[in-house]
């Protein structure tokens, strides 16, 4: 089950990430538990899913047009209602030249059968 969980996650993460590239910043935050928490540096934590779609657009506007994660760690909590990933990213302009990158930690959350992001805490540096 443990490898079911994480196969799981990594491909809504693809996802995640496929749907940035296409704009679709909305089906993003479908993506995301109601009760959602993103918690950037050195900013104030963004609560739910509208507040998101709108964290993601501002990300957008600054000159990001790709995101790139490379899973670093991954495992479930208890069972397997949830599942941390310890990943790296980079961001990209839409030259391809990297814009930023940094380190992540995702909670994913299982409801009905299906993984949400749940909890995001990042870093960036360059």
């Amino acid at each position: 089950m443990t490898e079911v969980a994480l196969a799981a996650v990594k491909d809504r993460l693809k996802i995640y990430t496929e749907l940035f590239v296409e704009g679709k910043l909305a089906e993003m935050s479908e993506m995301c538990t109601q009760d959602y928490k993103l918690m950037p540096p050195s900013l104030e934590t963004v609560d739910g899913r509208k507040a998101i779609q709108d964290f993601l657009q501002s990300f957008k506007a600054s000159g990001v047009h790709r995101l790139q994660s490379t899973v670093v760690d991954i495992g479930v909590i208890g069972d397997d209602s949830s599942v941390y990933e310890w990943s790296d990213f980079k961001t990209y302009k839409s030259d391809g030249s990297v814009l930023g990158k940094g380190t992540y930690l995702h909670i994913w959350k299982k409801i009905d059968g299906v993984y949400y992001l749940h909890r995001d805490i990042f870093n960036t540096f360059l």
